[in-house]
Order: C-alpha cells, then structure tokens, then sequence
C-alpha cells in the first residue's frame, strides 16, 4: 500500500515539475524572443553557453544575465549560505537605515549635492536589497569590455549604477564644497 502511494505521489510531482519547466522554458523562449526585438539589441549572441547576450554595441558592450551572490565584484560569494545572506541583509538594512536618518536629522535643505548622492545611494541599496530578499542573489547584466573580453569590467546593474554616483557625488562633495576643518590654536 505505502509504495503504491509513494510512486503515485512521484509521479503527481514529476507531472507538476514538467509543467513548471515547460512554463519556465516558454517564458525564457519570450525573453529571448523579446531581446531579439528590442531596439537596444544589434543581434543576440550565444557566447558559449545557453544564456543569450544582447550584443548592445559589438565589442564592447552586451547585456549579459549573471547571478553575483556576493558584494560588489562578487566578493564574500563564497561564503556558506547560512551567514552570507543574513550578513547581506542586515548590512543593507543598517545602510538604509543610516541614510534615513542623515535625511531625516542631519541633512540641510541648501545641500543639494549630498541629497542627491544620497538618494541615489537609497535607491540602489533598496534595489539591490529586493533582489537578494527575493532571489537570495542580485542580477547584474550590463558588461562592458574592450578588445575581445580581453579587458572585461565586472558585469553590473542600474543599482549598482546609482551607487557608484551617488558616492562619486558625495567624494565631490566633501572635496570641493565642505567648509575646511577648524585649526587648531
């Protein structure tokens, strides 16, 4: 009777895989099929793998689907599940945190640059913060090279994007527009 019930219950979750793969499969096929579309796309490459790559400017710049489970330039990536994820999160969270606050208590009106810098820096924590939640992973997809992959820059996203200025912005800030530090009598 139980292995009766054990290859009925085997089949029932193989038929439920197929579907999901078929479903998985047919949404791929759309992606694909709209990336070919797209008016950013020259062609769509398949460089060796299964994923395409939407070749954006030949030799030079391609959207590439890549999963970076770890910080920028895939850093702490291999470390074991059970603290990366918990390390990411909370480090996000306390990061949005202290950026709420320095809007909230510390920021005046007149400092345009450093509100901007910081709302960008919001913007791609929270973006990048959705992703690990949802998929324990960030997507980054926009690759840059030159000279055939020869000098490749880590593939990134549009969150990444806005950090990476944010923080430019802020650099700008505080070199060139910050009041001096007091001397010292």
């Amino acid at each position: 009777m139980c292995r009766k019930e054990c290859d009925l219950k085997k089949r029932l979750c193989q038929k439920h895989k197929d579907i999901d793969y078929k479903r998985e499969l047919a949404g791929w096929h759309q992606r694909q099929k709209e990336a070919q579309d797209s008016y950013l796309c020259r062609r769509v490459a398949y460089p060796g793998s299964s994923r395409p790559e939407c070749v954006v400017v030949e030799r030079y710049f391609h959207f590439t689907y890549r999963i970076n489970r770890g910080a920028a330039w895939g850093i702490f990536s291999d470390l074991p599940e059970t603290i990366r994820r918990p390390f990411f999160v909370s480090i996000t969270f306390v990061a949005i945190l202290f950026i709420l606050f320095l809007f909230a208590f510390r920021l005046e009106k007149d400092h345009y640059l450093m509100i901007i810098a910081l709302s960008l820096i919001l913007g791609g924590a929270i973006g990048n913060f959705i992703d690990r939640i949802s998929y324990n992973y960030v997507v980054d997809f926009i690759e840059w090279f030159w000279r055939e992959r020869r000098y490749t820059w880590p593939t990134f996203n549009i969150a990444d994007t806005a950090i990476s200025i944010g923080v430019v912005l802020i650099a700008i800030e505080l070199f060139f527009f910050a009041p001096p530090f007091p001397e010292d009598e």
